[in-house]
């Protein structure tokens, strides 16, 4: 006959090894979606000491040493991403996906509680972090915050987004420092970018 405190340990015990299956099959699960990939190479010159004075394209015809280029398209969207990585800027793998996941389970509340819409003034940028590390930040932006045209972001979208950094950055272990440009089909309808961190120095304005 088992104790109390037996019990509660097997029952402990048994429950660790079910939540390791279960993630254990998440790391695993096929990619979906298309990428492409390219090495840029040359002289070292900071990601993100550039982003703030230099056009997304400038950069991403660059040949910078360090960085990494690549396009995804997310799965059952029409919202392609192009990332530029700093592979020199390591950002903690396990704080990536808390904050990606953290940020699409309160998108997914909205989005079944009042449908799609446009991101309202006070959420462009839409910024998420790490609040139990502080060692990721993740924020976007419309190209035109205007919150009524094409070149918006809309709840949806930002879901999408935060989908396709899971599948191509999470997923594939490349969880460094990032920009990125959103495209929803053919039209550019924001930008991003993935730093270490906190959120008051995560996004500069576009006016």
């Amino acid at each position: 006959m088992k104790t109390p405190i037996l019990s509660l340990l097997t029952s402990v015990f048994f429950a660790r090894i079910s939540l390791g299956a279960w993630l254990d099959n998440r790391e695993t699960k096929p990619l979906h979606g298309t990428i492409s990939n390219g090495i840029i190479d040359k002289s070292k010159i900071s990601l993100l000491d550039t982003f703030e004075n230099r056009n997304f394209n400038e950069i991403r015809s660059s040949t910078l040493h360090s960085m990494e280029k690549l396009d995804y398209h997310v799965p059952g969207s029409t919202i392609i991403l192009r990332i530029i990585l700093e592979t020199n800027m390591a950002i903690e793998r396990a704080a990536l996906g808390r904050t990606i996941l953290r940020a699409q389970q309160t998108l997914r509340q909205h989005l079944q509680q009042y449908g799609n819409s446009w991101l309202p003034s006070e959420l462009d940028p839409y910024e998420v972090d790490d609040k139990r590390s502080g060692k990721c930040m993740i924020g976007m932006q419309s190209k035109k915050k205007t919150g009524t045209g094409e070149e918006s972001l809309t709840y949806q979208g930002v879901y999408d987004v935060f989908q396709g950094l899971y599948d191509a950055l999470y997923f594939r272990r490349k969880s460094y420092a990032a920009i990125y440009q959103i495209h929803n089909g053919t039209t550019t309808v924001g930008t991003g970018k993935l730093v270490g961190g906190n959120i008051p120095h995560l996004m500069t304005s576009e006016e």
